[in-house]
This record gives structure tokens, sequence and C-alpha cells, in this order.
């Protein structure tokens, strides 16, 4: 089959590597760069999911990619090397929003579980999951500064999370709409 013919689900662009860009496909993770005749060419394929590669990210220094799939995992690769660095465990439905903080050293992973999950991305180890939310997660951000997320959900509820201490810092109500 030829790869490029399959149904394309995302794509991330690095802004620190020149002509650099992971696309994830139903079949596949790859990455693709353009070299110097300027052409484009499939570099790598990164192996490791089980699912479907829906979600990924680059770190703020680019160098380092977070993916999510529908087998309930993320994980981290060395970007430029296509090598996996660690798999990040503990969801137990689909991955379906990743994000990492403006230093790189945490990553933030939600699912259909109705949980988001914070990463340490040196170790992989799992630092907070952060509860609360009676419906699916809809979305995920870190805070400029990384000291905070705001996780929204279906139940048209945003939480302020602390980073540090896993604890909800506030509660925003009043969201309405589908």
């Amino acid at each position: 089959m030829n790869y490029f013919n399959s149904k394309l689900l995302l794509l991330a662009v690095s802004s620190m590597i020149a002509n650099f860009f992971i696309h994830c496909m139903e079949e596949k993770t790859g990455v693709t760069t353009k070299d110097k005749l300027s052409t484009y060419k499939l570099t790598y394929t990164l192996k490791g999911h089980f699912g479907a590669a829906r979600l990924v990210a680059f770190s703020p220094e680019g160098k380092t990619a977070l993916t999510g799939s529908d087998d309930g995992k993320a994980r981290l690769w060395d970007a430029s090397a296509g090598k996996q660095i660690q798999v990040l465990k503990g969801h137990i439905n689909y991955v379906t929003s990743v994000a990492f903080s403006s230093d790189g050293k945490t990553a933030l992973t939600r699912s259909d579980d109705g949980k988001a999950r914070l990463w340490d991305t040196s170790t992989g180890k799992q630092i907070h999951v952060l509860k609360g939310h009676i419906s699916y997660v809809t979305s995920v951000v870190f805070s400029p500064d990384g000291k905070t997320v705001l996780i929204g959900s279906g139940d048209n509820i945003a939480r302020l999370w602390n980073v540090a201490t896993g604890k909800e810092i506030h509660i925003l109500k009043g969201h309405t709409g589908p």
C-alpha cells in the first residue's frame, strides 16, 4: 500500500527544525523531511502504537514529539531520530489531547475516560491524575508559565489545576452550547 494513500488524521510542524513535520495516518505515523533538492520524502515511521495515532505535539524546543493514540497510550519520541523515548501508560480509553508545558518538562494528556494526566517527560512517570469532570474532557492547555492547566469538558465546565500539586484551583461555570 502506498503510505500517502491513507487517510490523514493530523499534521504537526516543528517550528524549531526546518522542513520537518509529523503526520498521523489511519495505519501509521510518519515523519517527513524536505531534503536539499526540495522534495519531500518519508524519513521514517514511528512504530509502537497499536491503534491509530490521532494526536501529535512538538515540545517547545522542537526536538521531542508527543503522540496520543486509540490504544490508550501516549508516547514520547526523539523527533529527529524517530526513536521512542517513553511510553505514558495510565489511560483506559483513547488518548484525545496532548500538550507540552512551556519548558517541555511536563506533558499533559487527556482521554475519553474523563481524566487528564500530567507526566514527567524525562522519566515517563505520571505526576498527577486530574479528576473531577463528570463528562468527557474536550480540551487541555498549559498556562504560558507552565504552572497551571485549563481543562474543558462536555459538561460545559472548565477547571483550572495547579501543576505542582495536582489540585483544582477554580471551576469556571456558565458555558453554554453543544
